[in-house]
């Protein structure tokens, strides 16, 4: 919990100076109802999180060398200069080094998943995912990101998934809800309702 609460610490800094197109801005609140966000810099910082992400998850050593209280942070920053540099923003490179420096590059996988949750936030953007029983098409699935979108007021970002063992229907998560409309679900609750009105002796 408290290092939750740290990730998204960092992650609201990072996007706020982001915001306010990298100029220094180390709020610890955002209001985003009175934000209209547009920055380019925004969706850039973005994407270039979750590419070191991609990168330091691909590699083992590299994942032990970060999170090894032993290798010194300039050791870090060396190795950091010599993948990153110039290949992602400049605003993105300098939190990286800043979390060295600060001893939180264990934390950064916590740090990208709060800057995601607060991006998501800001655009009004809700991420769900769908399990299905049947592979579905692009209209069916059209048909449900719509209704999703309409009950909620979101715009939604749905990721579709097959899943046979719900043998009909299908089962829409948003974060830990689950909203089940699955046959599965509805066999479970028809035996759980069997086995209460008839007991075993």
């Amino acid at each position: 919990m408290v290092h939750t609460k740290i990730a998204r610490r960092y992650a609201l800094s990072l996007l706020s100076t982001a915001l306010h197109e990298g100029s220094a801005n180390d709020q610890s609140h955002i209001d985003f109802s009175k934000i209209q966000p547009s920055s380019k810099l925004v969706d850039t910082v973005l994407a270039d999180l979750k590419f070191v992400a991609d990168v330091v998850k691909s590699s083992k050593e590299l994942t032990a060398l970060l999170h090894s209280p032993v290798v010194q942070h300039r050791k870090k920053e060396g190795i950091l200069k010599e993948i990153f540099d110039g290949k992602i923003d400049a605003l993105v490179y300098s939190f990286l080094i800043l979390l060295t420096e600060k001893k939180r590059e264990k934390l950064f996988f916590e740090i990208v998943n709060a800057f995601i949750e607060l991006y998501n936030e800001c655009y009004n953007i809700l991420p769900v995912t769908v399990h299905s029983a049947v592979d579905l098409d692009s209209k069916q699935q059209n048909s449900i990101s719509e209704a999703l979108q309409k009950r909620t007021g979101k715009t939604v970002q749905a990721t579709f998934r097959l899943k046979p063992e719900l043998k009909a229907g299908a089962k829409v998560q948003i974060k830990d809800v689950v909203i089940d409309g699955s046959l599965q679900y509805q066999l479970s609750q028809l035996y759980k309702k069997l086995v209460q009105e008839s007991p075993l002796v």
